[in-house]
């Protein structure tokens, strides 16, 4: 990746202020690790043009099923409506706030999770850049989430819902595989939200692969 832009990028709250704490080390020790992320790191232009992604980018649009580069260069949605919501998060970028947008890959049961936040200046003009991060809830280890429910004081029966969330299921769908009422499973998941102060499930969801993916320190930084 671009030397220059990779302080930046590790600084932005697209990756977590956790990040900051790297900020001492070489650039060269910086760019390993951002590709060593098991999350999507692209940098895009006031266009939408690529100028830098990570190694789990790469794999990531080299899927072709989400996520993809149009002529190698432009940042694109694979389905016409998830383009409309990363064109969205893209501006809300470019206007200064925090865009998020969610991804379907085809016949996934789970979306990719996107996040862009404007490098430096938040100005609408062309030499402003724009970090993307993009999370497969699919690249989450069990046992990353698993650690997150335990450190945020989550019961087991919360921690496995929680990754239950992560991997796709819906409330239904954990219910019966624990044998237990769609009622129980919902009081877990309103206790769940009300510990970690969020309102919706898809904020759960995606709150819950930050942690698990950047490892112990983006809680403390949460």
């Amino acid at each position: 990746m671009n030397a220059s832009l990779i302080p930046a990028a590790l600084s932005s709250p697209a990756i977590g202020q956790s990040a900051q704490s790297f900020q001492h080390l070489s650039t060269d020790t910086l760019a390993e690790v951002l590709d060593l992320l098991q999350m999507g790191v692209i940098i895009v232009d006031a266009n939408f043009q690529i100028l830098n992604i990570n190694q789990t980018a790469k794999r990531m649009v080299s899927r072709q099923d989400g996520v993809i580069m149009r002529d190698l260069t432009s940042l694109t949605a694979q389905r016409d409506h998830d383009q409309d919501n990363l064109n969205n998060a893209l501006t809300a970028a470019l206007a200064g706030k925090v865009g998020a947008a969610a991804l379907w890959p085809e016949g996934s049961g789970h979306p990719y999770l996107v996040t862009c936040a404007a490098l430096g200046s938040s100005a609408l003009h062309t030499e402003t850049r724009i970090l993307v991060t993009v999370t497969d809830p699919g690249m989450v280890p069990d046992e990353a989430v698993l650690s997150c429910g335990r450190a945020l004081g989550l019961t087991p029966g919360e921690s496995r819902l929680s990754l239950a969330l992560v991997r796709g299921d819906s409330v239904t769908d954990h219910a019966e595989r624990r044998g237990v009422s769609v009622h129980t499973v919902r009081s877990q998941l309103r206790s769940v939200r009300e510990k970690l102060g969020l309102k919706r499930q898809s904020q759960l969801v995606a709150w819950l692969c930050r942690a698990a993916l950047l490892g112990p320190s983006a809680l403390r930084a949460a």
